[in-house]
C-alpha cells in the first residue's frame, strides 16, 4: 500500500495536492514517495539514497513513463502518514529515524539512522507487529528550492 495520509496535527482535514513536472522515464503509483531531481527540476520516486533535503511528497496517481507531470501532496510539518516497513513492526523503534529502502517501504532495522537518508521518524506501530506498519513523519524540507 505504500504511504498513506492519516493526519496534520489531528486536523482531519485533507492535504492539499499540486500538480508538479516528473521525470519522463519516472512510473509512479498512489502511495510513492517522491524526491527532487535537481538536475532535471522534476520529481522522481525516491530510493534508499534520497536525503532529507530531496525529499519533497507522496504521490497521489498512477502515471506512466510517458507522462510530464503527476499530482503529488508535498511534504509539511505535523503530516502523519501511515507507512509500509521492510520488517515487523515494534514500540522500541518509536522515535527512531527511518530511511527509505525503495519509494514506498521504510527499512526499519531497530537502529537510529542517524545518517541525512533517515528521512522519517516513526511515531508508533500500526496493528500487529507483523502488520508491518508504522505512522510516520517526514524530516524532509518544506518546499523545494531549485537550482538557478
Amino acid at each position: 500500500m505504500a504511504f498513506v495520509y492519516k493526519s496534520a496535527n489531528n486536523s482531519g482535514f485533507s492535504p492539499a495536492s499540486i500538480e508538479v513536472a516528473k521525470t519522463t522515464e519516472t512510473v509512479t503509483a498512489k502511495g510513492d514517495v517522491m524526491a527532487w531531481d535537481r538536475g532535471n527540476n522534476a520529481l522522481e520516486r525516491a530510493t534508499s539514497s534520497t536525503t532529507a533535503a530531496d525529499m519533497f511528497g507522496v504521490c497521489m496517481e498512477i502515471q506512466t513513463a510517458a507522462d510530464t507531470t503527476v499530482i503529488v501532496v508535498p511534504f509539511s510539518p505535523g503530516q502523519i502518514w501511515e507507512a509500509d516497513l521492510a520488517s515487523n513492526s515494534s514500540t522500541s523503534e518509536t522515535g527512531e529515524r527511518m530511511e527509505l529502502t525503495d519509494h514506498d517501504t521504510l527499512n526499519n532495522t531497530s537502529t537510529e539512522i542517524t545518517a541525512t537518508t533517515g528521512t522519517f521518524v516513526q511515531l508508533a506501530p500500526v496493528g500487529t507487529n507483523t502488520d508491518n506498519k508504522a505512522l510516520v513523519m517526514a524530516l524532509g524540507p518544506v518546499g523545494v528550492t531549485t537550482a538557478s
